[in-house]
């Protein structure tokens, strides 16, 4: 067995059966944490009852899980990249804001790009940069690594059939990030009222939540797969936010939503330079504010879909988008026709008008429609009486008052 596991061998005899034993073999199943193992030489894994050779993308897999930062992808080094193919002015910016937030205040002195990203911790040996080095601050990271993009979709109805809108960025993380935020507001619905003298926006997912989520997708994703990238799909009733990767190993995302386990991500180099830039404001609060906000705003409590290689994280709205978005235009209609009618009927009311001349002016047949839809919300202050002892009089009028002059 390789590596090698403490089995302890035990010869237990056969009742009624002299001379006849079972061989029990003992382990300690919390020792052997050191997996996957091998048996002359080669992996093996059940599938229900039986046992056979494991997938070698499966076994690489379980030895990147085993000891993460021997196999770590964002701390190997990127041979030939140098500070000429970062961007120097996204650098210091993480600097100014890191200074604000956690990076201490002395660090803003340095000048050398190399000493700058050595305190960031994306330097390796004899001062090369690393893959996180690039896909955090790289020019054109895509170049070397495929990878590094996501792709953002903007869907009609509840499935994939027809795209109204789709982009991909294929930048840095820190501008994956800005896009994925952007595209979120480009489609999502923003409502308002004002509450005193302050207007308060709403939107269909809030603000924190989106923020939470496109950080999650971009520090948590697997790099190992140079065909699979994160996503964001907005539908009409959903938003799902999907990256390549898995929750570590013997973990759900339950254990994280109730604080039962401290934040584990795949990448902590990439995800420490966030939380130092202030992105990430807490360690192992992710799912747990995604969950918390959506709950204050009143929108269906989120899931979590896991697959065997990607994690989807789906929000549902409260309400359709394409029901907010056409109930809110023809709102706006049906208020700048009703404007337009209520100026027609001052001006004609300039002189003392009968509820059938109204309704003729207007060129509509029912009187008693334009009486109750149109009318009657102007009695009392643009509209009054002529006969106001007897309103109900076949011979009253309508006349505009001084104050619809003024207005």
């Amino acid at each position: 067995m390789d590596p090698t596991v403490e089995v302890e061998a035990v010869y237990v005899e056969v009742p009624g059966r002299p001379r006849h034993y079972v061989i029990a073999l003992y382990f300690d199943p919390l020792r052997c944490t050191n997996g996957p193992y091998c048996y002359d030489g080669r992996p093996f894994y059940k599938v229900e009852s039986t046992t056979v050779l494991m997938p070698r993308i499966l076994y690489e897999e379980k030895l990147r899980r085993s000891n993460p930062q021997r196999f770590s992808w964002e701390n190997t080094l990127a041979n030939g990249i140098g500070p000429e193919d970062l961007d120097m002015e996204l650098m210091h910016q993480t600097l100014y804001d890191g200074i604000s937030h956690r990076i201490p205040a002395s660090t803003m002195v340095l000048q050398d790009p190399v000493k700058i990203l050595r305190k960031m911790g994306v330097v390796g040996d004899n001062d090369v940069l690393s893959n996180a080095a690039l896909v955090l601050f790289g020019k054109d990271p895509a170049l070397r690594h495929p990878q590094c993009r996501v792709r953002l979709a903007r869907f009609e109805g509840t499935d994939k059939i027809v795209i109204r809108d789709q982009t991909v960025c294929a930048k840095n993380l820190f501008e994956q990030y800005n896009a994925v935020v952007d595209f979120c507001l480009k489609h999502l619905n923003l409502s308002g009222r004002v509450e005193g003298a302050f207007r308060m926006d709403t939107l269909t997912v809030p603000m924190d939540v989106i923020r939470e989520a496109a950080v999650n997708m971009l520090c948590h994703r697997s790099w190992e797969a140079q065909n699979m990238v994160p996503t964001v799909a907005i539908y009409e009733d959903r938003i799902v936010f999907q990256n390549p990767g898995a929750f570590p190993y013997g973990t759900q995302w339950q254990d994280y939503a109730d604080n039962r386990l401290n934040s584990r991500p795949p990448n902590p180099t990439i995800a420490d330079v966030f939380y130092c830039r202030g992105i990430i404001e807490s360690w192992g609060r992710g799912i747990g504010l995604i969950m918390e906000e959506c709950r204050k705003k009143g929108l269906p409590p989120p899931s979590y879909e896991t697959l065997a290689s990607s994690v989807s994280l789906i929000i549902r709205f409260k309400a359709n988008l394409g029901y907010l978005r056409n109930s809110a235009t023809q709102s706006a209609k049906e208020s700048a026709s009703a404007r337009r009618i209520r100026e027609k009927i001052l001006a004609f009311c300039s002189e003392p008008r009968s509820m059938q001349e109204i309704t003729a002016m207007l060129r509509m047949k029912s009187v008693n429609w334009v009486r109750s839809k149109y009318v009657l919300p102007l009695l009392g202050s643009e509209l009054k009486y002529t006969q106001p002892d007897r309103p109900k009089s076949r011979t009253q009028k309508y006349v505009a008052t001084s104050k619809s002059y003024e207005s």
